[in-house]
């Protein structure tokens, strides 16, 4: 599947013939398979037309809209996708081993990353961040005790 980044102020993303087409101006930048497409992510001032909106809604590709820096606006997406199976299997292992290492994944994988910004914090301010990178260091151990999901969260 692909994912449509679009930043080039004034573009325009249009519907043709089974094809998301982004332009500038008449010149076609970028020409997808809308069967390919899984979401459209919209940067700074890009014009969508109606026809590619009720395109992308009745296939289930999401459009999201962002701000030149960045910053979150919102999105369209489709109701009619909901995978109730998938709902349903989630439900289940929700109680399970299965979202026990998932969340020791994913908090592990926070922290990992939080290391990472707060090295090159102290890079470039010139701090001191032992002490802060010794408890992350011990909370990524307690991690891998915690034997459930409550534990991880603090609960």
């Amino acid at each position: 599947m692909s994912y449509l980044f679009v930043n080039s102020n004034g573009a325009h993303i249009n519907y043709d013939a089974n094809y998301v087409v982004v332009k500038y101006g008449e010149e076609a930048l970028r020409k997808i398979p809308v069967e390919n497409l899984e979401a459209i992510y919209i940067f700074t001032s890009v014009q969508i037309t109606s026809q590619c909106v009720v395109q992308c809604l009745k296939r289930g590709i999401n459009i999201s809209y962002y701000s030149k820096g960045g910053s979150y606006f919102g999105r369209l997406q489709s109701t009619n996708h909901i995978n109730v199976q998938r709902q349903r299997k989630q439900a289940a292992l929700a109680d399970s081993e299965f979202s026990l290492e998932l969340a020791k994944n994913i908090v592990s994988g926070k922290i990992h990353n939080q290391e990472i910004i707060l090295r090159r914090y102290a890079r470039s301010e010139d701090k001191d961040v032992k002490d802060f990178l010794v408890r992350m260091r011990q909370s990524l151990k307690k991690i891998g005790t915690c034997e459930s999901v409550s534990e991880i969260m603090g609960d």
